[in-house]
């Protein structure tokens, strides 16, 4: 493939990657208001557009009904978690971030797959989602992953960590929560 192309695919997959975030992140909100508050659901409409529409100059039109035809949430499929989809995609990135964190590295490649099998695949519902998650990168899932994978935030390599100030954060041993007591039930979870 010729690099102009390359390099026109690759760029094509950031276009309108903020827009989409931002209108994910709209309905997520919306969902959890409409299943949370008492506010009348038109209010509750005008009030998280404004929020993350209006930065754009999208205003939203009054005979506008969008959340009617939002049937993710009403169809019973994800009733108030249609966040799930952008915090799964999350955690991806988060993990896919641990392989190429040292380039295309094959030996890298192999030893991160190995923790991930002896935690995330492993462990599976032997412990809570976010222990299994901190088994593996050693610390909490960071939105920054995110924005990484969708092109909007560059990382230099090496430099993860879970708040700007504090120092990077090394991922934990692979068996410290004791995945052979897991798999034959008398472990001490």
């Amino acid at each position: 493939m010729p690099d102009q192309n390359l390099g026109d695919l690759l760029r094509s997959r950031k276009h309108l990657a903020a827009y989409d975030l931002s209108h994910q992140l709209y309905l997520s909100d919306l969902d959890i208001e409409f299943y949370s508050t008492s506010e009348f659901w038109l209010d509750v409409t005008k009030r998280l557009w404004s929020l993350y529409k209006s930065s754009a100059g999208l205003l939203l039109d009054k005979v506008d009904s969008h959340p009617c035809g939002f049937l993710d949430i009403f169809s019973g499929n994800y009733a108030a978690a249609y966040y799930s989809t952008l915090w799964s995609k999350m955690l991806a990135a988060d993990i896919y971030r641990a392989f190429v964190a040292e380039g295309h590295d094959k030996e890298h490649w192999k030893i991160e797959g190995a923790r991930f099998r002896s935690s995330h695949l492993s462990l599976g519902g032997g412990y809570h989602p976010s222990e299994v998650f901190r088994q593996f990168r050693g610390r909490d899932p960071s939105p920054d992953a995110l924005l990484w994978a969708l092109g909007l935030k560059n990382f230099s390599e090496g430099n993860e960590t879970s708040e700007e100030n504090e120092q990077p954060l090394k991922p934990l041993a692979p068996n410290s929560l004791g995945q052979q007591n897991v798999r034959s039930g008398s472990g001490t979870a």
